[in-house]
């Protein structure tokens, strides 16, 4: 009788499963602090699985048919999530999803109460199926754990070797890491943003920037494994053998040898808490952030992945991009650290001893969280902007913040102290963001992708140097022998550099070497004249040899595409007709690098948007038939008040809802269909349109003088 009624528990067990199954398959994030986590949302978890089953006993008087209809509640509840980001390519509407979801849980709900005959067979099957689905991650934490213990990351052979003892004390180090901040040429070419003045500050204070340094690990648990251990990490990949466990570079990381030799010289450690997991531990100082609360990271994400965090976002119209993107609490949490940390950075004393502070922000990283100004920007209040307007508004503020940190080191400290800033990645390329970066191939990067994710802000103030081994292309792995060599006469080799990637998100320790690729000076060779006939089948778009001339703006991409071997090893998927990724690049890149595809960028920055909405789900013939006559509708009714590039082409969709609406124009210029050739409707429009549809009379001008020049947009 009790192994029976122990039975009848497997509600507990389910719900325990969805729990533990999920903490090992991001076990190697939150394991770094421990298992209290883990714990503690499991008896929570639990403790509400063992109410709902004994509540529904009381109710029904029946204890199998409880643990019954318990387990399918909890099934329906915690699976849900993972369920439809499964169905979700199949571009199913979630509202109608929930609905069948719903009425699978009524059906088989109501079944089970109808059921009259006790089985406890079919509890005992239950009950087995659950213990064994927890033994399935149970055996994978405990291989994990294991592992852990085999992996000896650091270094009994030091880098530093002797070292003179200093008469004198050695200044202060400031290393301060702000994650995701590009180079000045990728905030000019992709985001538009002039940074002249926050570098002509710098440099009028006396900082050294590295123009063209690049990161030699674009990925921070890597970059900061390698910049502060002085060497590349590429031998972790004999350590990791095939594992994929990201701790082991989080081990090398804490290991530090730039820390233990500057603690050998006498500095102390101040290591400020960060937002992101691996690099939060506090050394040696009290938390500035203990008083603001939010949601653990995996308790969060346990709960994004319910039945109930689903609704909720339906009932709320906000569909989360990303669990801290899109979590007030994260947002608030992140928005009143990075405002502490500046605050605690600008008012550490002087003292006998010296003091090494590195400090590791994210921003101006994702989540957006602050305006121009610095004030609080919510998650609702971020989607009204292009995700460019939030980076470029994020990075002004930083920058005001920098120049006042500055300041106050430069002016208040007895001694002046090293202050080194540096970017450990630059931002993640346009592509990622449709594909996810789950299933990006880093090792096959087209060059201006790579050179996006590459390429890093740094900068050094070394006082009282000649500054004689800086140069502009110093990467981070030089950046502490460089500063130990200046101020401790260590005589360390300065290393040739080299950057690496991963292949992918499956692979951390198979590293490729990109460094020809991105030295390369040769990538923008282009013959415009190339001729593609034979190499790209036009029937896989739906478009047939005579209409070939009617789509020159896929035309234009392509000649560049088969001319370059990193865009074909990017995008595979362009021979069997699928343009959506090469279109992105063309919008994101192309036109910066190649003039001639100006004159398609109403199309580009249209489908950037396309992609980063998921439109696709509404509108399939874009990529299916090249047919954009119903985005350009979109665009006019929902785009405008969101994104603002859209605006300069209102003339362009306006025309293009009153074309989706009049089918005798549609059968007058069939070429137009497309959204490509409209040189014949802007004549029609100039001549006809503005005088009959108000919408168009604003933009009459726009219209004649495309007809006068006789200018087709599209071609």
């Amino acid at each position: 009788m009790k192994l029976n009624s122990i039975k009848n528990f497997h509600p507990v067990l389910f719900g325990i499963f969805f729990v533990f199954s999920l903490f090992a398959f991001n076990i190697d994030l939150v394991l770094l602090h421990g298992y209290t986590e883990l714990l503690t949302l499991i008896l929570v978890v639990g403790g509400l699985a063992f109410l709902l089953w004994w509540g529904l006993s009381f109710i029904l008087k029946n204890k199998q048919k409880a643990g019954f209809l318990a387990s399918l509640a909890l099934v329906m509840i915690f699976a849900y999530g993972h369920v439809i980001s499964m169905v979700d390519e199949f571009f199913i509407e979630e509202f109608y999803f929930l609905i069948f979801w719903i009425g699978i849980f009524t059906a088989s709900f109501y079944g089970i109460l109808k059921i009259k005959k006790e089985s406890q067979n079919i509890t005992t099957i239950l009950f087995f199926v659950s213990l064994s689905l927890i033994a399935l991650p149970l055996i994978d934490v405990v291989e994990y754990q294991q592992s852990l213990s085999s992996y000896e990351v650091g270094d009994t052979d030091m880098i530093v070797k002797t070292v003179k003892s200093l008469d004198t004390k050695p200044p202060n180090i400031y290393y301060m890491i702000f994650d995701r901040y590009p180079a000045s040429k990728i905030l000019s070419e992709l985001y538009d943003y002039d940074n002249s003045d926050f570098f002509n500050y710098l440099e009028s204070k006396g900082f050294y920037i590295a123009h063209d340094s690049m990161a030699n690990y674009p990925f921070t648990f890597l970059s900061m494994a390698s910049t502060k251990n002085m060497k590349y990490v590429n031998y972790l990949s004999e350590i990791a053998g095939d594992s994929n466990n990201r701790a082991i570079a989080y081990e090398l990381d804490k290991f530090c040898e730039v820390c233990q030799f500057l603690q050998s010289q006498g500095y102390r450690y101040v290591y400020a808490p960060s937002f992101f997991q691996p690099t939060a531990t506090n050394v040696d100082i009290d938390d500035p952030t203990d008083d603001v609360f939010v949601i653990p990271d995996f308790t969060a994400l346990f709960y994004e992945t319910t039945m109930i965090s689903h609704v909720a976002n339906l009932i709320s119209g906000v569909v989360p991009t990303g669990i801290l993107d899109s979590r007030e609490d994260a947002r608030k949490e992140k928005y009143q650290t990075i405002l502490q940390k500046f605050n605690w950075l600008e008012k550490i004393p002087d003292s006998d001893q010296p003091v090494y502070i590195y400090s590791h922000m994210l921003i101006p990283h994702p989540s957006y969280v602050f305006d121009d100004e610095g004030n609080y920007i919510s998650y609702e209040e971020s989607l009204k902007f292009s995700e460019k307007k939030l980076f470029r508004d994020q990075l002004t503020f930083l920058n005001k913040k920098i120049k006042n940190l500055v300041d106050k080191l430069l002016t208040e400290s007895e001694q002046p102290p090293i202050i080194l800033i540096q970017s450990d990645e630059g931002p993640y390329p346009y592509r990622t963001r449709t594909v996810g970066a789950m299933n990006y191939n880093f090792g096959s990067m087209p060059f201006e992708e790579l050179e996006t994710k590459i390429r890093i802000f740094n900068a050094y103030y070394l006082p009282d140097s000649d500054k004689k081994e800086l140069y502009p292309s110093i990467s981070p792995v030089n950046s502490f022998r460089v500063v130990f060599n200046e101020y401790f006469d260590t005589n360390l080799e300065i290393l040739p550099d080299y950057y690496y990637v991963y292949s992918d998100r499956d692979h951390y320790y198979n590293f490729v070497n990109v460094t020809e690729k991105i030295l390369d000076p040769s990538i923008h060779v282009i013959d415009l004249d190339y001729n593609i006939d034979g190499q790209f089948d036009w029937k896989k778009i739906g478009v047939e040899s005579d209409e070939v001339d009617n789509f020159s703006y896929i035309s234009d991409v392509l000649t560049i595409y088969y001319q370059r071997e990193d865009l074909q090893e990017a995008y595979p998927e362009v021979a069997e007709g699928n343009l959506r990724h090469l279109l992105g690049w063309a919008g994101e890149y192309g036109l910066t690098f190649y003039p001639h595809l100006e004159k398609h960028d109403y199309i580009y920055e249209l489908m950037q948007i396309y992609d980063k909405k998921s439109l696709h789900k509404k509108y399939p013939e874009v990529l299916t038939e090249s047919d954009l006559s119903r985005i350009f509708v979109w665009a006019v009714k929902s785009g405008m008040p969101i994104y603002e590039k859209l605006e300069k082409h209102l003339p362009i969709y306006d025309l293009m809802i009153v074309y989706s609406k009049n089918i005798d124009l549609q059968n007058s210029y069939p070429e137009a269909v497309n959204g490509n050739n409209l040189s014949n409707l802007f004549c029609w429009a100039e001549k006809f349109g503005a005088e009959e549809y108000s919408t168009l009379t604003p933009h009459k001008q726009f219209y004649t003088e495309k007809c006068l020049k006789l200018i087709d947009v599209g071609s």
